[in-house]
């Protein structure tokens, strides 16, 4: 079996996606992204700068906003000039490379405008607490971080690059070029084409959840933290808050590019050890004598695991860094019971369920914010798959 790239926080991820009907669609619509990519730039790049950002509300949704716009304009425009590029099979055997680069430029682009979301939170914490308002006042506009940046500007990422841009991608060269063997009287080179496309989109599109998922979980767990000060009347605690944010997020720029590239190369060698260790397996089967038993932190904040899943994992690694189970099925009969009995113990979905073909991804957070938990399920018939990972903050 296997495993296609699984990320402990986040969520694995198969799919790709894209583009236009006809040349003259592709061009059209190729103008129109320009044409809103130039609009966005003559507002000024100040729009972007979290700097700019006060305690009027209105500052901090004007910056998310174009920050989210910024990033899908300029990769779509870059997308559909690949895409017009490769509108062949040969044409695509011939720029492979093109489009793996493309995919590392979404990663690391995207990285950086999370980042961006996480300085507009700072930036608007920080100038309400500078305000003149009282401390109920403040509590009630930290809200607006959740409202803007987790809730819009998060979301308007998975939209737009994790369901979209991706999805789109998949339709241009998985689903599109690559679709039909019939196209190539080599079929071991088209088979591996197809597979490869497959695997590193996949993987790409993983690690763009996986950013996505790790910038909410940060500004999510900021709030909260800044509102529990806030209303205790903590203020002094509040700005250690801001002050330890920051330099969390000092530390994420300055090794944003490298530690992108980092994500896409260690999920490339997760998939070749896992494979590798399968291939010099003696032949014993790997579910065997692997128990569904978790200890009783875990099972009395998660709901029992073999109540649910039927199928043994092949894998169930508990630590201090918390509890990994995986199997080589997925039923999604027993995934959505499982996700209704999270809901059940208090869970908090988010997202409640994101889903692409045959992928679901599940996000949820404990009611005390103590614990985080990640259900991935691939129903694909050639290489199914389900993991389960809870981590504790």
């Amino acid at each position: 079996m296997k495993r296609k790239a699984v990320v402990s926080i986040v969520l694995a991820a198969a799919l790709l996606a894209a583009c236009s009907s006809s040349q003259t669609g592709k061009t059209g619509s190729a103008a129109s992204s320009e044409k809103s990519a130039e609009a966005n730039e003559t507002k000024g790049s100040e729009v972007l700068d979290p700097s700019t950002i006060t305690d009027d509300e209105d500052t901090l949704r004007d910056a998310v906003d174009s920050q989210t716009e910024d990033l899908k304009n300029r990769l779509t425009v870059q997308s559909q000039t690949l895409t017009s590029e490769i509108d062949s099979y040969d044409a695509y055997k011939e720029n492979v490379d093109k489009v793996e680069e493309f995919y590392d430029t979404v990663v690391t682009e995207t990285n950086k405008t999370l980042i961006l979301l996480r300085k507009d939170s700072s930036a608007y914490a920080a100038a309400l607490l500078a305000s003149d308002r009282d401390q109920d006042d403040i509590y009630n506009d930290l809200d607006d971080i959740v409202d803007d940046v987790y809730d819009g500007g998060c979301d308007d990422i998975s939209d737009d690059i994790y369901d979209g841009l991706m999805d789109d991608m998949r339709d241009a060269f998985y689903d599109g070029v690559l679709d039909d063997s019939d196209v190539t009287d080599d079929y071991d080179e088209w088979s591996d084409l197809s597979s490869n496309e497959y695997d590193m989109l996949s993987e790409h599109q993983s690690d763009v959840y996986d950013l996505i998922s790790d910038a909410a979980s940060d500004i999510y767990d900021f709030c909260s933290d800044l509102e529990s000060d806030v209303y205790s009347g903590d203020m002094d605690d509040a700005q250690e808050d801001i002050d330890d944010f920051n330099a969390d997020v000092e530390k994420l720029e300055n090794g944003s590019d490298e530690s992108a590239e980092e994500t896409v190369s260690e999920d490339a060698e997760s998939s070749a050890e896992t494979e590798s260790a399968q291939t010099a397996d003696t032949g014993s089967d790997t579910n065997e004598n692997v128990s569904m038993q978790t200890s009783n932190e875990y099972s009395s904040v998660i709901p029992a695991v073999s109540d649910y899943f039927t199928e043994t994992p092949y894998e169930n690694v508990e630590s201090d860094a918390g509890l990994a189970v995986m199997w080589d099925t997925c039923n999604m009969d027993e995934v959505h019971a499982f996700v209704t009995a999270l809901k059940d113990k208090g869970f908090t979905m988010n997202p409640s369920e994101i889903s692409t073909g045959t992928l679901y991804q599940y996000a949820a957070t404990s009611s005390d914010g103590v614990y985080y938990l990640v259900l991935t399920c691939d129903a694909g018939t050639t290489d199914p798959y389900m993991s389960l990972d809870v981590t504790k903050n």
